[in-house]
């Protein structure tokens, strides 16, 4: 499989190289690996996992549609935080609410039952986090001690709703 296109790897996978695929934090969690420092064993879901999620789900001209109808409204970021606001939100229960496509869903459900193996921890808690490939210091959210399949995959998806905070709009 071509990496560009690959959607998740195992952190012992990644290097500085992998950064405009995972982020510069997997990348560098990859790198702590490589070089014998102890670094709790988990993988990283890619830009590309994002994209086809965005894909999939028709999300990407559903988002595309709702900041379109704010703009063309006469949205001014700048001054309108209550219409921001209500943006943010519109499209973060859009991500929410979707389904995780079953292919990509399969796939995660996959890793994190290899983690629970290699770790030897049934359900082991997970920090589900952003790790983009442009750095948005602060403005994604992070979750700690996530537990099972189900649980890792909603979060996921809250974790790619946060990179359409109020704030985080705003930064962009």
């Amino acid at each position: 499989m071509d990496l560009v296109s690959k959607e998740i790897f195992w952190l012992d996978e990644l290097s500085k190289e992998y950064n405009d695929m995972v982020g510069k934090k997997c990348a560098n969690l990859g790198e702590l690996v490589k070089i014998g420092l102890r670094v709790p064993y988990g993988f990283a879901l890619s830009v590309k996992a994002y994209e086809t999620f965005m894909e999939e789900t028709g999300l990407k001209e559903k988002v595309a549609q709702i900041v379109e109808k704010e703009i063309s409204a006469g949205l001014d970021v700048d001054k309108e935080i209550d219409r921001m606001i209500g943006l943010s939100a519109r499209i973060r229960e859009a991500i929410e609410a979707a389904d995780m496509p079953p292919g990509m869903a399969g796939h995660i459900a996959k890793y994190y039952s290899e983690l629970q193996k290699n770790t030897g921890i049934p359900d082991v808690p997970c920090a589900v986090r952003s790790s983009g490939a442009v750095s948005m210091p602060g403005q994604m959210e992070t979750y700690l001690n996530i537990k099972g399949e189900s649980e890792i995959i909603n979060h996921v998806k809250k974790v790619w709703a946060s990179a359409f905070t109020t704030s985080a709009i705003v930064f962009r």
